[in-house]
């Protein structure tokens, strides 16, 4: 399937179909339980990670202002993945393999080999008219919302 195209729907019962949606990389090391709304809202924005419901899990960083592919996981329905840095379109090749655990309805770990990181589900952006003025909003979610 080209990138450009839409996923193709997880089939009744694979899990990627409930993980698709944003969610952050939460870098500190604290207990999800313990990040406040706010704190949350701005690590999503800084560091989102978009999962495809046909098992793309793709990482970006916020990178002088814009926001940039990091890298990438391509997942089977078991949730083990394929991990690759860039963005899909640079066809770079895997640089290893991955496992994604569901913790919770609003939590992930990923885990490449010994190395694991958590994954917290973002909460709905709350953009002000500012924001949304500015194109800043519009730009932020095409970013997050493309394959690439």
């Amino acid at each position: 399937m080209p990138l450009g195209d839409a996923p193709a729907p997880a089939p009744p019962g694979d899990p990627r179909a409930d993980l698709a949606g944003t969610w952050f990389v939460a870098r500190d090391g604290r207990a999800l339980a313990d990040w406040t709304p706010d704190e949350r809202a701005q690590a999503c924005f800084e560091g989102p990670a978009r999962f495809h419901p046909d098992g793309l899990l793709h990482l970006f960083q916020m990178r002088e202002g814009v926001l940039q592919a990091d890298s990438f996981m391509t997942c089977g329905p078991d949730l083990s993945c394929t991990y690759t840095r860039g963005a899909p379109s640079e066809g770079r090749r895997s640089e290893g393999q991955a496992a994604l655990g569901i913790v919770s309805a609003t939590e992930l770990s990923a885990c490449l080999g010994t190395q694991c990181i958590t994954l917290g589900r973002c909460l709905a952006t709350d953009w002000s008219a500012r924001e949304r003025a500015s194109g800043l909003a519009a730009e932020w979610e095409a970013a997050v919302e493309a394959r690439d």
